[in-house]
């Protein structure tokens, strides 16, 4: 608070005796640099030049404008006060200045009060990564490193890349079983195999951290559990590594862990390749692909505060890069948008590093976006789907809605200095605008589809017949009931006949056999063939009704057989005609598989006809089969009909679909006339969450066929 500054200003406090200043390493851009320790916390601040002159000239008592003197003499140049109000405030806020001060115990108590987090926050904050310590493990490291110390000679290196060409000779030549063994990764048995060898990679990295840390003279306080997203691993604290002025000696230690952990994989490999099939040889496999992809994947990404954060925080001579960063992006966001001037916190860095910066800022909030999301979504997919939709909600809570809303606040509350940029505004916008056009077409789905009335009857022959009677026409009105056309079957009349004669003769005998007493026995069994020979005339007569076809339904009757002449055969199930009710269209879309997963009921849909003369029908799901069709559901969709379904014959002949299609049923908003069927292609509103988890069942898909398992 500025009233604590005045305050301070005044009768400047004491600094903590029990910090620690040490020499830094030399920063491009701003010469040399101290470090000041804080040993009760384990953190570090770095200070310039300008801050270690006024660290060296002060005195406790004494006020800003009497250190400013001092500075100023001790510097050869004019500082002012103002100058030192913001190192004031560094020392404050960072909690440097000796409590002992009335005013600081007063701030100290009051942040106390404020930043004590409640425990649902602080599970919000924490649950991607908790660190549990356990044991120093300095007396360990201390008995280990000698008789270890092989692994940091030219030979064990010379070797191990040797191992590395051996290895991908043997990969070649064991083509094959890998393939089997990353399919059966996939299985339960492989997921625990390499959550097994995951946990013991992890050890192995983690002893080449401390190990190399130990080699180079840096303590290492504390061994212990990390819990990265609930998954429990072993962590080591090699933060002292800031003690170190060359560089190269840092980055050794923060790369030693990945070294490690591949030349595990290298020795793993090599196992695999020579040990016969069985447990052994598939948790080598599982020891392999964690230290070959996994491992290095995770923690070589730059984006989080893994290994090759501190990596590329070391090259480049960026400590707190990601908060430098930070603070860039948002200074110059600030100005580019609402014209507001900030302090530059980088002033020393050219014009492309800047660049980079904002740049490298800006990515890791998008990679880190993604990967919150995917967590989300792979915990959705293959855990139970609560807590996937409550990962969701926090994660896009937390690291999207907050930090905008944070930034909203403090854009309000400097209203009187906002001076919007309208032209970088409206491009913003018409950037996010065409983004969303972009993921609407991107979770959308197309295919072809058919549009035909919802109660329509194909009229068929029953079995092989001939025609004797057509009663009705293309384009004619028919009711429910009403007769269609008549067929005759020679062998139903045959049937027929031959039931009825059957049925007389058995009826004459019965009544001549009937008067005779002594002939009872006979009288049963004629009874008996009788009642048989009635059954089959009643089944032939019924036969011959069904030749008599008559409408399922009231509509129009549609398509009828040409050449329908007196005389003419039909083969058993030809489609004679269709009668159609046009007074409501149905739609009936046909997607592919990958495609299913993004489709919901209630989805909005348009229907676009190939027929440029039929306007657009909008409507929505109604019904998703679960079942997937082979046949083609109609010669319009079929490839050989110039349709846009490739088809196959099959081996009697029919037609079959090249991929399995699974069918989606669409209602029209409104009425819509259907006086025939309709071909043409229907988009489908997509759900963006099944879009990202097709994404990413087709990124594994791509990283499978691309790397030829």
């Amino acid at each position: 608070p500025l009233n604590t500054i005045s305050d301070l200003a005044q009768a400047l406090p004491a600094i903590r005796q029990d910090l620690e200043l040490h020499r830094g390493p030399v920063v491009k851009g701003l010469g040399s640099t101290w470090r000041i320790r804080d040993p009760s916390r384990n953190r570090f601040f770095d200070i310039g030049r300008f801050e270690f002159i006024a660290l060296s000239e002060w005195v406790p008592g004494i006020n800003l404008p009497q250190l400013a003197e001092r500075v100023s003499a001790g510097s050869g140049e004019l500082v002012s006060e103002e100058h030192l109000l913001p190192f004031l405030s560094f020392l404050q806020q960072n909690e440097l200045l000796s409590p002992k001060n009335a005013e600081v115990r007063k701030f100290l108590r009051e942040r106390k009060a404020q930043s004590k987090p409640k425990l649902w926050k602080w599970l919000l904050h924490n649950y991607l990564f908790i660190r549990v310590p356990l044991f120093n493990p300095e007396r360990m490291l201390q008995w280990l490193l000698p008789r270890v110390g092989w692994i940091y000679s030219r030979p064990t290196l010379l070797v191990m890349i040797g191992l590395a060409l051996l290895d991908l000779y043997l990969i070649n030549q064991h083509w094959s079983d890998l393939s089997h063994h990353f399919d059966f990764s996939f299985t339960f048995e492989g997921l625990l195999l390499i959550a097994g060898a995951g946990a013991a990679s992890k050890v192995v990295h983690e002893f080449g951290h401390a190990l190399t840390a130990r080699r180079y003279g840096v303590r290492v306080p504390a061994m212990g559990i990390a819990f990265v997203v609930m998954y429990p691993m072993l962590y080591t604290d090699t933060s002292d590594s800031w003690r170190l002025r060359d560089k190269n000696q840092r980055l050794a230690i923060a790369s030693a862990g990945m070294v490690a952990e591949f030349s595990v994989a290298l020795i793993a490999t090599l196992l695999w390749a020579i040990t016969p099939d069985g447990v052994v040889r598939s948790a080598l496999f599982s020891l392999a692909f964690v230290g070959w992809l996994i491992a290095l994947a995770l923690n070589a990404s730059p984006f989080f505060r893994f290994d090759g954060y501190y990596i590329l925080s070391d090259a480049v001579d960026m400590p707190n890069l990601h908060d430098r960063g930070t603070a860039l992006a948002r200074m110059r966001y600030r100005k580019a948008l609402f014209g507001i001037i900030d302090e530059d916190p980088e002033p020393h860095l050219s014009s492309k590093a800047r660049n980079l910066l904002t740049g490298f800022s800006i990515f890791t909030y998008i990679y880190r976006l993604i990967i919150f999301i995917g967590i989300a979504l792979f915990v959705y997919a293959y855990f139970f789907k609560l807590l996937g939709i409550v990962l969701m909600i926090v994660e896009l809570g937390w690291f999207v809605i907050r930090p905008i809303y944070i930034e909203m606040v403090a854009l309000k509350s400097r209203m009187s200095e906002l001076r919007p940029k309208w032209l970088a505004l409206f491009s913003l916008i018409a950037l996010g605008l065409f983004c969303s056009w972009i993921w609407i077409l991107a979770t959308s789905v197309r295919s072809p589809a058919l549009m035909t009335a919802r109660d329509e009857y194909y009229i068929q022959a029953p079995f092989a017949s001939y025609l004797t009677e057509l009663k009705t026409a293309n384009g004619q009105q028919v009711n429910e009931g009403e007769e269609l056309i008549v067929l005759l079957s020679p062998e139903a009349v045959l049937r027929l006949n031959t039931a009825e004669i059957s049925r007389n003769a058995l009826f004459e005998e019965l009544q001549r056999t009937a008067a005779n007493s002594q002939s009872r026995e006979r009288t049963n069994a004629l009874q008996s063939q009788l009642a048989g020979a009635e059954g089959s005339a009643r089944l032939s007569l019924r036969e011959s009704d069904l030749l008599r076809l008559r409408a399922p339904g009231a509509g129009v009757v549609r398509d009828v057989l040409p050449n329908t002449a007196s005389g003419r055969w039909v083969r058993s199930r030809e489609m004679l005609m269709r009668v159609v009710s046009e007074n409501q269209a149905i739609i009936h879309a046909y997607v592919d598989e990958s495609s299913i997963y993004q489709l919901r009921t209630g989805a909005r849909a348009i229907f676009y006809p190939d027929d440029p003369n039929r306007a657009p029908v909008f409507g929505k799901v109604t019904a998703i089969d679960t079942a997937a069709i082979r046949t083609v559901p109609s010669a319009l969709l079929a490839s050989k009909h110039g349709g846009p379904l490739p088809v196959d014959s099959g081996a009697n002949g029919e037609e079959l679909l090249r991929e399995s299609r699974y069918r989606i049923e669409i209602e029209p908003d409104e009425v819509t006339q259907i006086p025939r069927v309709a071909r043409g292609s229907v988009f489908i509103e997509g759900d963006s969450f099944g879009t990202l988890l097709l994404f990413q069942q087709r990124m594994l898909k791509s990283f499978v066929r691309e790397f030829g398992f």
